[in-house]
């Protein structure tokens, strides 16, 4: 679990150190709070980190079984 305050430099050390991923590769890192209604992004533009945060009034986004283990998620999916 992701504290959903974390910014830019905690989300980025997540996914370099937990996930070993190189950040500036072209993917996308989806990071979702406890009770699914805040979602954040982190991803490369080729010029720096854009963090992206939404917050949906209503329902949730996708639930943990919906994720279960998979590691990408389609354009209409997220």
């Amino acid at each position: 679990p992701i504290d959903m305050r974390a910014g830019f430099e905690r989300l980025h050390g997540f996914c370099v150190h937990h996930l070993e991923a190189k950040v500036n590769d072209g993917h996308a890192y989806v990071f979702f709070g406890k009770n699914r209604k805040r979602m954040k992004i982190l991803m490369y533009d080729g010029s720096g980190l854009v963090l992206i945060a939404k917050r949906i009034e209503r329902n949730q986004f996708m639930s943990h079984e919906e994720l279960l283990g998979r590691s990408e998620l389609t354009l209409s999916e997220l």
